[in-house]
């Protein structure tokens, strides 16, 4: 870390030394806070990394989803007696895939 020394002025008007230090964001901070800073820096870094992990294999378990249910095309008859066989069988499914590719759209997946 570099170092740097700068005066500030206490309660009683005197002006003291106070220690400095360069944390990784380019900014100056006392020596007492930089530590402090730096540990929860590490330590978002470390949660959006894992944030990042999560995302990914939720993106692969909608694509495994996706993969194994497929379904066939629509065949729908409510027009004649709702509910329909294929809607019945099919429909939740169909809402659900649509919603599933539309977020890995969303995503750029």
């Amino acid at each position: 870390m570099t170092k740097l020394e700068r005066f500030e002025p206490t309660e009683e008007g005197d002006m003291v030394p106070v220690q400095l230090s360069a944390i990784s964001i380019g900014a100056w901070v006392r020596d007492e806070d930089a530590e402090a800073i730096e540990q929860e820096r590490d330590a978002l870094k470390a949660k959006l990394e894992y944030a990042d992990t999560r995302i990914r294999r939720l993106e692969t378990c909608v694509e495994d989803f996706l993969e194994l249910t497929e379904v066939p095309d629509a065949n729908c008859s409510c027009h004649l007696g709702p509910p329909c066989r294929d809607c019945v069988e099919y429909g939740s499914i169909r809402e659900v895939r649509a919603l599933a590719n539309a977020l890995l759209k969303e995503r750029g997946v």
